[in-house]
């Protein structure tokens, strides 16, 4: 069997900004400061936003609140000496996730599992299961 020193050499961990999300962001930075781990933060916007009238300036809206709590997290996690970058895609939920932990090369995806709204616990649920079929 062989043995590993760093099992976890990357970690990427997928927030929706929920307070679930938060909660397996904190996780994820305890289990990449013990490893020595570079942390990997990823934030996906769906597209399918984009299709209502009166979406899209809200959709711009959370674009530039995610870019700034994205970059919160990344701060924070400087101060515990974890290093760490975001990601903030758009697309397909399941898709730009598991491409960023390829795109990574991610030992370990972490996932929060409670959207903002109950639209978003769905959409959340579906999403961690298809992770759960593909990665």
């Amino acid at each position: 069997m062989k043995r590993y020193d760093q099992p976890f050499k990357t970690i990427a961990v997928a927030t929706d900004m929920s307070e679930a999300g938060s909660s397996a962001v904190s996780y994820a930075q305890s289990i990449s400061k013990t490893y020595h781990s570079t942390l990997i933060l990823m934030h996906v916007i769906d597209p399918l936003a984009y299709a209502f009238p009166d979406g899209a300036p809200g959709i711009l809206n959370a674009n530039q609140a995610a870019r700034a709590e994205l970059s919160r997290l990344e701060d924070e996690a400087r101060q515990h000496g974890i290093p760490v970058h975001s990601v903030l895609e758009s697309g397909v939920v399941c898709e730009r996730i598991l491409q960023s932990v390829q795109d990574h090369n991610a030992d370990l995806l972490i996932l929060g599992t409670r959207g903002k709204t109950e639209a978003g616990r769905m959409a959340l649920g579906t999403v961690a299961r298809q992770l759960l079929v593909r990665a």
